[in-house]
């Protein structure tokens, strides 16, 4: 038998060795072909070798040896996250709370660690938000190098009141994956009459006086100012007083009503 050609069709994973070679086989003799499976990544492999010989006495003839294998990803160790949840406590509505911050260690001894996709799932993924910009940001272009780590940055801004709830959902190539932590937060709705903070404060011509925290009746000071109010309303009338306008404490300033 004489081999005119030996052909591999994927011999970068379907790897051939042995004592087969283009040349003669002596009668009673023999060569083996042998064959290493190495997948250069996970999925479904195939190839075949194909020997061209004299087989029959007819020369061309083929033989086709079909080759299968599947790759299967080695998981590095699971990476360090912390911490495992990140609690906003109360915000107020439509306002963006303080960054927090989750790190993600590469525990592996020996490879870098490949994070893939980094979203936000969960009832309110919408209100929580990955500023991407800050420095060691996780990326998905950017492996994690052995022993190494990097931060992922959040921030929330609710928009309803009550409870609200999120995700940080983590694909990499290490065991466990995909990583979780949790986000939490509730809504909160701020009210209150307005006040004027500080130092007491004199208005007008008159030396009329505000304290701080007092709340100032633009209606009130304008009828002053014109002319409208006569001595008899110049009396501190308890009527004014907490009732038609009770967020005022007093509601004209009396020093200048004598």
């Amino acid at each position: 038998l004489t081999i005119a050609n030996i052909q591999d069709s994927n011999g970068t994973e379907f790897v051939r060795t042995g004592t087969c070679a283009n040349g003669q086989i002596a009668i009673g003799a023999d060569c083996t072909i042998v064959v290493a499976f190495s997948p250069a990544s996970a999925g479904a492999k195939s190839g075949t070798i194909t020997v061209t010989d004299d087989a029959g006495d007819v020369a061309g003839s083929t033989q086709v040896i079909n080759l299968s294998g599947t790759g299967t990803a080695v998981l590095l160790p699971a990476p360090t996250l912390a911490p495992a949840t990140l609690d906003y406590a109360s915000q107020s509505l439509n306002t963006s709370s303080a960054a927090q911050v989750v790190t993600i260690t590469n525990t592996s001894s020996t490879d870098a660690l490949n994070v893939t996709a980094i979203t936000l799932g969960g009832t309110n993924a919408s209100e929580f938000t990955i500023d991407s910009s800050v420095a060691n940001a996780c990326s998905t272009t950017t492996p994690v190098a052995v022993s190494g780590s990097c931060v992922i940055s959040v921030t929330f801004m609710p928009t309803a009141s009550g409870a609200r709830d999120g995700t940080i959902d983590i694909t990499t190539n290490a065991t466990g994956s995909p990583h979780s932590i949790g986000l939490t937060g509730s809504g909160s709705v701020t009210s209150g009459p307005p006040s004027v903070a500080g130092a007491a404060t004199n208005v007008g011509a008159g030396g009329c006086t505000m304290q701080s925290g007092e709340v100032f009746d633009p209606v009130l000071l304008a009828l002053f100012l014109l002319g409208v109010l006569g001595a008899s309303v110049a009396r501190r009338d308890s009527r004014f007083r907490n009732k038609a306008y009770p967020h005022v404490s007093d509601p004209m300033c009396s020093n200048n009503l004598k």
